[in-house]
């Protein structure tokens, strides 16, 4: 099953694994992100690294999100 990370939010889920292996876009230029629920080292937020003395919330999804952006972009 696949969902946009605004109904996964919408259901107080935090994905935790926003990257390129998670993402699918269909023919429809839809965005879509697998079940998949976890960490990937290079995306994950400074929150679940344990750097910051702060709960994950859905910010986290968002921080790794925009890696994947900054890394298209460059």
């Amino acid at each position: 099953m696949y969902f946009t990370l605004g109904e996964i939010h919408q259901q107080n889920i935090i994905h935790k694994d926003i990257n390129a292996n998670n993402i699918l876009i269909n023919k429809n230029n839809e965005m879509k992100i697998t079940e998949h629920l976890e960490g990937t080292l290079p995306f994950i937020s400074p929150e679940q690294k344990g750097r910051m003395n702060r709960s994950i919330d859905y910010r986290t999804d968002l921080y790794s999100l925009s890696v994947k952006y900054y890394q298209i972009l460059f």
